[in-house]
């Protein structure tokens, strides 16, 4: 309880005053987008690798739910990215508060469960290439 506590504290902390020398993606609307977007990167990545290695039987079956889980998370932050996105580049002073807290919300989830696929893969999550955040079609 008390780790979960602290991710909520934490986490969109991190995500909105992290480091004076991050710098955005090319086509942010923003740093809250640019950082939003590299959890969906590192999400989609672990995703990605997972499903390839439920598919050929290197992961238990059980691990499938754990996979189903983290992307119906994934889809929802990614829909929430998107609103963002569409509220932002339509009016850059539109502060999309409704947007910001369902990505607020679900930003603990959604590393929760890149946790959860690490440990499943025994790695961390590589980002080959900047891409589009797709949506997760599940197992």
């Amino acid at each position: 309880m008390k780790r979960k506590y602290l991710a909520v504290l934490v986490v969109p902390l991190l995500l909105l005053g992290c480091g004076k020398n991050y710098k955005a993606h090319p086509g942010a609307v923003d740093t809250f987008d640019s950082k939003t977007y590299d959890t969906l990167l590192i999400a989609q990545a672990g995703l990605d690798e997972a499903k390839q290695q439920f598919a050929i039987g290197k992961l238990p079956p059980a691990s499938k739910n754990v996979i189903n889980g983290a992307g119906n998370a994934y889809n929802l932050l990614r829909d929430a990215w998107n609103g963002y996105r569409a509220v932002k580049t339509a009016n850059a002073s539109d502060p999309a508060t409704e947007y910001v807290n369902q990505i607020n919300a679900l930003l603990p989830q959604v590393n929760q469960f890149i946790d959860d696929l690490t440990q499943l893969l025994g790695h961390k999550p590589k980002v080959q290439a900047f891409q589009p955040a797709m949506a997760w079609g599940g197992l």
